[in-house]
């Protein structure tokens, strides 16, 4: 069956890698075949050659999952690549769409500029900085309310309570006397 997009093989090379090899092999293959689709691009290839001169992604897949078998002394290896793993690296206009979950680095390939995100959110960004400040004040909010809520209580409670303890103290203290 003949690929006609990138994304098509991309994508059904990452669904064939995905829990069969390590997360660093995994981006690293990846990286490499989107590198190699821009090279070709760039070269005046279509789409649709570049996949047809590539061949199967499930067989390239096949592959990897083999050799990195071997490398390992035949054991396979089962980790599902984590979108939250520190070690992943990617771009601004990145071609999944930018549909990464959880945690990563975002490393900008153009500027060299690294950040951290969260799925889409980039943090670097002004509405990432403005979503930091949202949350530096929510947070600030909840620790002057618990702090005003503590002396609250210590003002209505702990010191009338203990006032109180005071001069029933001090009346049995009379009384004990005669």
């Amino acid at each position: 069956m003949k690929r006609k997009s990138k994304e098509e093989f991309i994508k059904e090379l990452s669904d064939a890698l995905s829990g069969s090899v390590p997360s660093d092999k995994y981006y690293e293959v990846i990286e490499y075949y989107e590198g190699y689709f821009r090279s070709e691009l760039k070269k005046g290839k279509s789409e649709e050659e570049i996949c047809n001169l590539l061949g199967s992604p499930r067989l390239i897949a096949k592959s990897i999952i083999e050799s990195q078998a071997d490398a390992v002394g035949g054991e396979r290896i089962y980790e599902t690549p984590d979108f939250a793993d520190s070690r992943r690296k990617s771009r601004s206009g990145d071609e999944t769409g930018g549909r990464q979950k959880g945690w990563h680095i975002h490393i900008d390939e153009e500027t060299g500029r690294t950040s951290i995100a969260f799925g889409r959110l980039d943090f670097g960004t002004v509405i990432g900085k403005v979503v930091i400040a949202l949350l530096l004040v929510l947070l600030a909010c909840f620790v002057i309310g618990i702090v005003y809520l503590g002396i609250k209580v210590l003002f209505y409670v702990v010191f009338p309570v203990a006032l109180i303890l005071l001069i029933v103290n001090i009346i049995m203290s009379f009384f004990n006397r005669r």
